[in-house]
């Protein structure tokens, strides 16, 4: 994680406060490349004193020390060290490596073998704040005596490190997830400075009082604060956020009306719903919901429903093969399906996994719950049922690839994603809960302002499954009914944006507590452990809040789609917000950031929006299932695309 240490905060001569940290800590300069200080356990570790630490210069081989090939090696390490960690800005682990290999390290002819992580910091001068020098600071997490590695050359290292980082991104910064310690963080890190015997920093020990008293542990920092304070956004991005996030309609509201020309009697007369009846989503339903309404009761299949059951055309089904790959390309199959691609990707993997018979799920009914769906999901340029099958197989993948369902131990774990990502946007109307709140929609009226859509899409599943020729649950036991439908509302109310903060702080705060009780209990904890895969999600609400979380992932699991998918599904999106713009110029509303079409839409925010909601939230799942690690990486892969488009854009 970067961090910028601010000149009259922690200057060198201030690194004085880490010296009797227990942990191995130094800093090494990119620019001069020596290193600049020590810890003193970094010292007693190296068996070397400050000046010494100090004076070692890397420029050169230091004669009768290291072979040209460990220092081309070193070179090229520090290369792609000082890339990942300082320019990408991402924490890097590197394990199990002789000192030679490493920036920063003293050569104290002990054969050490080390764990290492870097974070890019940046030391400023009191001389007109400028930048003294780009370091990686450095923590040992943990060294043992051995051999180091002998008899490969600079290449075959370099092509191991490179392999090293490309599947392992460790739990130091997954667990971490959002940026910024949460309270039960602040109190593990008081108690574990007690348990070690050391004094805690009485500041936290001050701070975390403060957070008892509040009586909230898990909450996160103040959504404007991440947003505004920790990223570089322009306002209109940074104003988005929050109100994707659900931050203060007051901050929201009157940074809007610094640049908004609309009067308070248009938004007066809006919020009390005079305008209801303009919209798509007024008192007349939509297509959607008059088909299923119109339809209800009735047994008989319309002529229009196909027989999805028999076995699909070779198109279709060179498709369907790749859905078990974490790369998928949802578009492909509403061509090849002729425009049915979430029932016919619905009942492939409902029988291929064989979930249709574990739960005695006549395929007619199946067929005709999937279709029934399908027809569910309005014309809308991104809330479509191409969304809906993109969001299904991502759940697949990370039931399956991703081992979700192995880890769970639960046999409705399968049934439950499934059926969830499959109606988890049913009947979206094309606008966002907070339009649906303005203009007293009758969703909003009868949810009370509580996540309108949400509750709608689950309450229309219901629905359909209580028919007769879509009664796919009649086989299960009331417990088994009682607990799925449990777990399927919780899924897809947690798809609400306004819930994300919320539901990932929650998250963390039982994988850090988790983490650190294991710890506690076992000793010489395994590196399974440190990465979560050793941590039991036993508890009902614990189990729930995990299928919450991939349900999340799957519903932005276009973010890790090749970039050219990706790209569509963005421009997808970026349309339906302009068509809500439109709407509220049409109803004299204030138009809602990044929604006017003709100020650019939301491709100039795709950074701001990886930084505070994607990343986090797939680095706190990949820190818990660690076999998910792939869409991570290709995440990460698509976030550093549009920093490149941005930079260019910005350079035009």
């Amino acid at each position: 994680m970067a961090t910028t240490l601010a000149p009259d905060i922690f200057l060198l001569s201030q690194l004085k406060l880490l010296e009797e940290v227990s942990k191995p800590l130094w800093i090494y300069s990119c620019s001069s490349r020596r290193n600049i200080w020590a810890n003193k356990t970094a010292l007693q570790l190296f068996r070397t004193n400050i000046q010494e630490f100090i004076a070692l210069d890397y420029t050169s081989p230091v004669a009768g020390s290291v072979s040209k090939d460990d220092f081309a090696t070193f070179n090229a390490l520090n290369s792609l060290v000082h890339e990942e960690v300082e320019v990408a800005h991402r924490e890097q682990v590197l394990e199990g490596c002789g000192w030679k290999m490493l920036p920063g390290l003293y050569p104290t002819g002990k054969s050490l073998e080390l764990d290492v992580s870097y974070k890019a910091i940046s030391l400023m001068s009191t001389h007109g704040g400028t930048v003294e020098c780009h370091c990686l600071m450095q923590v040992i997490r943990g060294a043992e005596a051995c051999k180091p590695p002998c008899g490969q050359d600079a290449h075959n290292v370099l092509r191991q490190y490179r392999a090293q980082c490309s599947t392992s991104s460790k739990a130091s910064v997954a667990v971490s997830g959002t940026d910024g310690e949460t309270p039960v963080r602040r109190m593990l890190g008081v108690l574990q400075a007690i348990i070690n015997g050391q004094q805690p920093d009485m500041r936290a020990v001050h701070k975390l009082h403060e957070l008892i008293v509040a009586g909230d542990l898990s909450a996160d920092r103040n959504i404007q604060d991440i947003i505004t304070q920790d990223n570089d956004l322009d306002s209109d991005v940074g104003m988005n956020l929050i109100q994707l996030l659900g931050g203060s309609n007051d901050f929201y509201g009157t940074k809007r009306r610094r640049n908004s020309c609309t009067s308070a009697s248009s938004n007066d007369s809006i919020l009390s719903g005079r305008f209801k009846d303009a919209f798509m989503c007024g008192d007349s339903p939509s297509r959607a919901s008059d088909t299923m309404q119109e339809e209800e009761g009735s047994s008989g299949e319309p002529s229009h429903l196909p027989n999805i059951a028999t076995a699909p055309i070779p198109e279709v089904e060179a498709v369907l093969r790749t859905a078990d790959h974490w790369h998928f390309d949802a578009f492909r199959l509403v061509e090849a399906s002729q425009g049915y691609p979430l029932s016919t990707l619905g009942f492939w993997l409902m029988q291929q996994n064989r979930v249709a018979k574990e739960f005695k799920l006549e395929p007619s009914k199946l067929a005709k719950f999937l279709r029934r769906v399908e027809d569910g999901y309005n014309d809308t340029p991104y809330h479509s049922k191409a969304h809906a099958a993109d969001v299904l197989q991502s759940m697949h993948t990370l039931l399956t690839l991703g081992g979700l369902a192995s880890r769970m131990d639960d046999e409705l774990i399968m049934l439950a994603g499934y059926l969830s990502a499959i109606c988890h946007d049913l009947d979206h109307k094309g606008v966002n809960n907070d339009f649906l709140i303005k203009t007293s929609n009758p969703l909003a009226i009868q949810y009370n302002d509580l996540s309108p859509l949400e509750n709608h899409h689950v309450s229309q599943t219901f629905r359909l499954l209580q028919r007769d020729d879509c009664g796919l649950l009649r086989h299960l036991s009331k417990d088994k009914l009682v607990r799925l439908r449990k777990l399927m509302i919780d899924m897809v109310l947690g798809t609400d944006m306004k819930q994300h903060c919320t539901i990932i702080s929650r998250f963390q705060t039982v994988l850090q507590v988790k983490l650190h009780s294991h710890q506690m209990t076992t000793a010489g904890a395994t590196p399974a452990a440190a990465d979560g895969q050793a941590i039991k999600f036993e508890d009902p609400a614990d189990r729930s809040m995990l299928l919450q979380m991939a349900l999340k992932c799957a519903d932005l699991g276009h973010l890790a789609a090749p970039w050219a998918v990706h790209q569509r599904w963005v421009a997808g999106l970026e349309e339906e917000l302009f068509r809500q713009g439109d709407s509220e110029k049409q109803l004299h509303m204030l138009v809602s950031p990044l929604m006017d079409r003709t100020k650019g839409g939301i491709t100039k925010s795709q950074v701001g929006f990886f930084d505070v909601v994607a990343m986090p939230l797939f680095r706190s799942w990949c820190a818990v299932l660690t076999d998910a690690r792939p869409m991570l990486r290709a995440v990460e892969d698509n976030r550093r695309k549009w920093k490149t488009f941005e930079q260019s854009q910005s350079s035009k």
